[in-house]
């Protein structure tokens, strides 16, 4: 693939990404969280971690609108830190403060057709 982004994040949870080769255009995305915890970006996604919610957002295709889907977390889970498998980078890992690591399947399908207009829940891979 092509190069990387600035990802730019704003206290009132507006996002930007500014592609670093030429051409490219910027995206600004509104995800309404505030006080952000963790960013990662991976090449086709942006994952960002607030005290109560962590969304992945797909930024791959420019001229379609990002998709946004919220993650499950457990009750009382401070999100310190993420970061996408290096090797599969569907692969999203959470960390908590409290030192619980979470894996997520970032490209999972969600079964309930009637979902598709809001945001889809991401399965949680099963701890090994």
């Amino acid at each position: 693939g092509g190069g990387g982004s600035l990802v730019a994040c704003r206290s009132d949870g507006q996002v930007a990404l500014i592609p670093e080769a030429a051409g490219g255009s910027a995206m600004s995305l509104p995800t309404g969280l505030s006080r952000l915890s963790a960013v990662a970006h991976s090449a086709t996604a942006l994952a960002l971690a607030a005290p109560d919610q962590l969304l992945v957002v797909g930024i791959a295709a420019a001229s379609s609108p990002a998709t946004v889907r919220e993650c499950p977390l457990p009750p009382d889970s401070a999100i310190g830190a993420l970061a996408f498998d290096a090797v599969l980078p569907g692969l999203l890992f959470a960390a908590t403060r409290e030192g619980s690591v979470h894996a997520f399947n970032t490209r999972g399908r969600v079964a309930d057709a009637s979902s598709a207009s809001r945001p889809r829940a991401l399965r949680r891979s099963p701890p090994s």
